[in-house]
């Protein structure tokens, strides 16, 4: 017999050091047998990550032919310092331990384990939303690694997960993984908001050697719970500009080192979508039956078509027009980035002097469309129609109405409350100011304070509009509230 006291042992590197306890019993070496008690190593890295391993067990047959009866065990770790660990992991928590366990010929070993992770935390560089209560189960035989139970909360909603990957030897198959999610909350990029339910499936090549790098890959089905389309629109509606066309230059910031998962999903959707901004209050249909959300988790498009539902609202300037029929298409791999196809309608009305002398939208005088001479005298309605088409980063408006009046001259209406003709007939420094008056509200946030402070109006807006007491644009001010889906009722004055 060979006893072998083993008093200490530590190991250091540049990246952490590994301590035996003390207090270790010895190796024994009996009969051909080899004997190691319970012995507990404390590990602990650089970065802060630390922990303890215990190991026991037997080899018989050292001599002649080795048949190895051995088992580790991960004792409960906190994961919090693998932050400092993994790359683009920014913040974890949570408790893991796991169990390892080496039996059979030392020729041809069979492997079986197991590790838990109980109320983990984290959040990763790239994913919009963090991962909290994350429970795991996984299971290792000698011929695959089974994911058994991974459940968590993610965007308010609930995610679990289940899935295998194949073992041979010490090489990795092709590990595939199912997913069930529900009411996950999603804010895809700013202004565009989600709510979903999932079902998907991915796979990941973890094939030792290969030369380009895998990110796993999902496919499946999401179905819109909710969708919310908030990002702002700007008009190309200023009279230089409306025979026009632009598009801003985009400069992103992307590195494909940062992607950790790529998808292609089908969207359907439980409901409406809904797109309200500065412009647009409208609720879209999906035409297709679905539409195809790809890319990675930083850089995702989508392709696919919407039809818009008829009374839907548009606002340009201080009018609202009804929408009559239109659609949005997705056609950008790389991006979110609807192009907008809508025509909506409205009434503009304007009094005669005899019937108001003051200057509100609505509410001056106005000529016809060849009557000069009679600038701020006579009444006049028309009814305007609008067709916004384009880009939504760079929306284009064309404007045409009944009785006639020329693109110019329905701009110069909605916009300052005149025509060319009258705008002819007033000073430059007058136009000045009122532009000035156009954009105060914007600038200083006057519209937003007043919503929030007094909630009974949802509309408040600085304005102009043509006087026909005094000859000239004036300061207005615009106060209204929607009373139903379809009926708004608002004031204006000077």
């Amino acid at each position: 017999d060979l006893s072998l006291a083993i008093s200490s042992l530590h190991a250091a590197s540049s990246k952490g050091t590994v301590r035996l306890r003390e207090g270790t019993h010895p190796v024994v070496l009996s009969r051909d047998t080899l004997a190691l008690p319970e012995i507990l190593l404390d590990f602990s890295s650089n970065k802060g990550l630390s922990g303890t391993v215990s190991a026991r067990g037997q080899v018989r047959g050292v001599m002649t032919h080795p048949e190895l009866d051995l088992e580790a065990n991960l004792l409960p770790l906190d994961i919090s310092a693998l932050s400092g660990v993994i790359p683009k992991l920014e913040r974890a928590s949570g408790k893991a331990q796991g169990r390892f366990v080496v039996a059979g010929p030392l020729s041809s070993p069979r492997s079986s384990g197991e590790f838990t992770l109980r109320n983990g935390s984290m959040s990763l560089h790239g994913l919009p939303v963090p991962i909290e209560a994350a429970n795991v189960d996984l299971r290792l035989d000698e011929r695959e690694i089974r994911l058994e139970r991974a459940t968590a909360r993610i965007g308010g909603g609930s995610v679990s997960v289940v899935g295998t990957m194949p073992v041979k030897g010490f090489d990795f198959g092709t590990a595939v993984a199912t997913m069930t999610a529900r009411n996950v909350s999603l804010p895809l990029v700013d202004g565009v908001h989600a709510i979903v339910d999932a079902d998907l499936s991915a796979a990941w090549s973890a094939r030792l050697g290969e030369q380009e790098r895998s990110i796993p890959r999902v496919v499946g089905d999401v179905t819109l719970v909710s969708f919310d389309y908030t990002r702002p629109i700007a008009i190309n509606a200023d009279i230089g500009s409306l025979g026009q066309r632009g598009r801003r230059t985009r400069f992103e910031t992307y590195d494909p080192e940062d992607d950790f998962l790529s998808f292609e999903v089908r969207l359907r959707a439980a409901k409406a979508l809904r797109l309200r901004n500065n412009m647009a209050d409208m609720q879209l249909l999906i035409d297709s039956g679905a539409l195809t959300l790809s890319g990675t988790n930083q850089r995702m498009g989508l392709r696919g078509g919407v039809r818009v539902k008829p009374g839907g609202r548009l606002r340009l300037r201080q009018s609202e027009f009804e929408i009559r029929n239109g659609s949005v298409r997705f056609d950008d791999p790389t991006r979110i980035a609807p192009v907008v196809d809508v025509t909506a309608v409205t009434e503009y009305r304007r009094y005669s002097q005899a019937q108001g002398q003051t200057g509100a939208a609505g509410g001056g005088a106005v000529s016809g469309a060849g009557t000069a001479g009679a600038v701020g005298r006579t009444g006049g309605q028309w009814r305007i129609q609008m067709r916004a088409h384009g880009d939504a980063e760079n929306l284009r408006l064309d404007l045409t109405s009944e009785p006639g009046l020329s693109q110019e001259d329905i701009v110069l209406l909605l916009t300052f409350g005149v025509t060319r003709a009258e705008l002819d007939q007033m000073q430059a420094s007058n136009i000045g100011g009122t532009a000035a008056i156009e954009a105060l509200s914007t600038l200083t946030g006057a519209d937003s304070a007043v919503r929030g402070a007094i909630p009974v109006i949802d509309d408040f807006r600085l304005g102009t509009a043509y006087s026909s007491r005094t000859g000239r644009t004036e300061p207005t001010v615009t106060v209204g509230k929607r009373i139903t889906e379809r009926v708004r009722a608002n004031v204006t004055s000077g």
